[in-house]
C-alpha cells in the first residue's frame, strides 16, 4: 500500500514533472526545483520514480535524469549549489 503524499510534496512533484514535460525546459531547472522543495527522503524518491515515468513516456534514458537528480540531492545535502556542466537543447537527455 502507498502512504498519500502530503500536498507540499505533491506540489514539488507536480512541479518537477511540468518543467520535464515543458520542452522549452531545461533538466536542470528541473533539478533545482526539486532540490529547493521541501521534501522528505520519501518525496525525493518519488520524484525519481516519476522522472523515470515520464522519461520513458518521452523515449529518453532515465538513467542520465536520475543521475543528475541524484548529483544534485548529493551537492544540496553538502551546501553545495549544483550547476549542470553543460545545458542540454535537445531531447536526448
Amino acid at each position: 500500500m502507498v502512504a498519500e503524499i502530503p500536498p507540499e510534496q505533491k506540489a514539488a512533484i507536480h512541479a518537477v514533472v511540468r518543467a520535464i514535460e515543458n520542452r522549452d525546459t531545461d533538466i536542470y531547472v528541473a533539478v533545482r526545483l526539486a532540490v529547493t522543495s521541501p521534501l522528505s527522503d520519501d518525496g525525493v524518491e518519488d520524484i525519481l520514480a516519476i522522472l523515470r515515468h515520464v522519461g520513458y513516456q518521452r523515449g529518453m534514458p532515465a538513467g542520465g535524469v536520475i543521475a543528475r537528480m541524484y548529483d544534485a540531492f548529493g551537492a544540496a545535502e553538502r551546501g553545495m549549489v549544483w550547476e549542470p556542466p553543460y545545458v542540454y537543447r535537445d531531447d536526448r537527455y
